[in-house]
């Protein structure tokens, strides 16, 4: 101002319009740099929310590969397996979901693209091909994850099926095997205790092809069990095989001792009914002999006499075997068996007559 007080009229207009171009120009710069600081912003603050949306679905997707993969195991029960079906459907459904979400995320990334700088692209760009990449490789464990669990449940059946088979014959098995035999039982009740070992040992094959069938399965499965369903599981497969052997074994012993038995009383009950018959038989002959005619000849007496000698000789015979009757009827009774007590003393009584 005390400048222009030395200067002329039209100097000072000139110098007065300078100014006023020059403030109306500062104003505008100002009013440019605001707006651009405004699109910066704006511009900032959408790249940093679409970062955020990008970070938000990559950091939810890898939780349903939580959800998928938590228990890396799987169950030992087919009802159990299942459960992991389930589990892993639902998960890869609520992962599908998220397709839409990627897609909409591209859409916008694509537009934040649009004139911005070619690092702020490759970083743009990059994030979101990370993103596809979690979600197809996800996506592609959880599809992979539920085959290998729909697989494993459908062998898992087989396989209790086939394992509940084998213990329900080994625990009748051994209800039946485990009692001590009774001698003392009829001869009916030895000969169903007969059946049912054998039967038992006619089954054995079918069921010793079983077992072994289990232990191929079984160990192809252990790799695949927690702790403690691997614990369970090894502990059975040891386990069964012993437990077969051992019931086949009794059930062996057990049949040939009855059998042993059965053949004993046979022998005992036949020996009784040939040595009855053949003291009626020498008994007969007896009463014939003695009715002797008043007068006999030489020869007839002769004859007679050679007839008492071998009547004799075959009652002699027979005294071995009552002896042999008598040891068997002691042994039979001594073990509480059956000696036919209304039979021996018969014999026993004709035996002396």
């Amino acid at each position: 101002e005390e400048e222009k007080a030395d200067l002329g009229l039209k100097e000072r207009q000139i110098i007065q319009k300078a100014l006023s171009d020059a403030q109306r120009h500062v104003s505008s710069l100002s009013d440019l740099v605001g707006q651009r600081r405004k699109y910066f912003n704006k511009a900032l603050s959408e790249k940093t929310q679409f970062l955020m949306a990008v970070f938000q679905a990559t950091s939810q997707i890898q939780q349903h590969e939580h959800k998928i993969m938590f228990r890396e195991h799987i169950c030992l029960l087919p009802d159990d397996v299942s459960k992991q079906v389930k589990t892993c459907k639902s998960a890869q459904a609520s992962l599908k979901t998220y397709q839409n979400e990627v897609t909409g995320l591209w859409a916008q990334g694509r537009e934040l693209m649009k004139g911005v700088t070619e690092q702020e692209k490759s970083e743009i760009l990059g994030k979101l091909q990370e993103l596809q990449s979690v979600y197809d490789t996800v996506l592609q464990k959880c599809s992979h994850r539920l085959q290998e669990l729909e697989k494993n449940l459908v062998s898992r059946k087989h396989f209790k099926e086939d394992f509940d088979k084998a213990c329900h014959w080994l625990k009748q098995a051994d209800i039946i095997t485990f009692p001590e035999i009774n001698l003392m039982n009829e001869t009916a009740e030895l000969h169903t205790q007969l059946a049912k070992y054998k039967h038992i040992l006619e089954q054995s094959p079918e069921y010793e092809n079983l077992l072994l069938s289990l232990q191929r399965t079984g160990q192809a499965i252990l790799p695949t069990l927690n702790e403690v369903d691997h614990s369970y599981l090894d502990e059975k497969l040891h386990a069964l095989p012993l437990q077969f052997n051992v019931i086949v074994d009794l059930a062996k012993d057990k049949f040939y001792k009855v059998q042993e038995a059965m053949l004993a009383r046979k022998e005992y009950a036949s020996l009784i009914e040939l040595t009855s018959q053949s003291l009626r038989d020498l008994e007969d002959q007896f009463s014939r002999m003695s009715q002797i005619p008043g007068h006999l000849s030489v020869e007839e007496a002769m004859s007679l006499q050679d007839g008492w000698r071998a009547l004799g000789g075959e009652v002699a015979g027979l005294t071995e075997a009552v002896d042999e009757l008598n040891q068997k009827k002691e042994s039979f009774r001594s073990t509480g068996q059956p000696w036919q007590p209304d039979k021996m003393p018969q014999l026993i009584t004709l035996y002396l007559r």
